[in-house]
């Protein structure tokens, strides 16, 4: 699993044994209709309180399924947060965090595709920018024609047409812009196309072997709209995620139906 690395290499194991190959999974996405999953859709009304996992860099609702189901896309929408300096911290010191979707980041362990906004504050200044990635072939790269400032409201999209391609989108609904991009080829690393994500979380590398950067006092983000489209989603299983840093609790995550709110609380 990308947010842990011991639970990234078990579960790599197992998970490979579950995922069909790159002809199996064509030939399946292109057969009958995918369905639209609601993000804690697989949540009842008494596990939702419950925290399900603690990570060191992740939070939010990670939704997996059965062997078989193939996910297609996932989208959300969300207003980028204002970050400040965290209880306790020093407002020249650099925090920085993300709001991003995704595609297999959570049992995959091959490849990840997502897009999002990464904030930060530093030295009192606040920046957004919005950006794309499918780790580890292509690195966190940003989208040359769209601006972002907290405030703005975000609707993104990503897709995996096959393992080794797929589209990454963002749009600003709030000054109209936006941006796509195509990625994938040959060379590029297969997604298992196993699970969706909807996170928040510090901005190092998924691979789990980085130091978790400073987290901001980001208030709360919510996704709306969150949903996956999945072929054949049978047993959708909804993973709550929240972040610990020494032993202290960052995050809570609270969810209905198709809403993923995650709250800093690190105080």
């Amino acid at each position: 699993m990308f947010f842990s690395a011991l639970l990234f290499y078990v579960l790599a194991a197992t998970a490979t044994l579950a995922i069909p190959t790159a002809g199996e999974q064509g030939a399946q996405s292109q057969a009958g209709q995918a369905t639209p999953v609601a993000a804690a859709a697989a949540l009842s009304a008494t596990s939702n309180a419950a925290q399900d996992e603690t990570t060191t860099n992740w939070a939010g609702v990670a939704l997996t399924f059965a062997e078989g189901a193939i996910v297609e896309s996932v989208t959300g929408t969300f207003t980028v947060p204002t970050p400040n300096t965290p209880p306790g911290g020093d407002d020249h010191d650099l925090y920085t965090s993300a709001a991003w979707l995704g595609i297999d980041g959570y049992t995959c362990a091959t490849a990840l595709l997502r897009t999002g906004v990464e904030f930060i504050r530093v030295n009192g200044i606040v920046t957004a920018t919005a950006w794309y990635e499918w780790y580890p072939s292509l690195a966190r790269t940003y989208y040359e024609d769209i601006t972002v400032v907290p405030g703005d409201v975000i609707s993104a999209t990503v897709t995996a047409r096959t393992p080794k391609s797929g589209v990454a989108s963002i749009i600003n609904t709030s000054t109209g812009e936006q941006a796509s991009v195509s990625l994938g080829g040959a060379e590029y690393a297969s997604l298992c196309r196993a699970s969706g994500e909807w996170i928040v979380g510090d901005s190092s590398q998924p691979n789990g072997t980085e130091a978790p950067l400073p987290l901001p006092d980001f208030g709360n983000v919510t996704f709306s709209g969150a949903f996956a489209s999945v072929y054949n989603p049978t047993n959708p299983v909804s993973n709550v995620l929240n972040i610990v840093h020494n032993g202290t609790t960052l995050t809570t995550v609270t969810t209905e139906y198709d809403t993923v709110t995650i709250e800093y609380i690190g105080k």
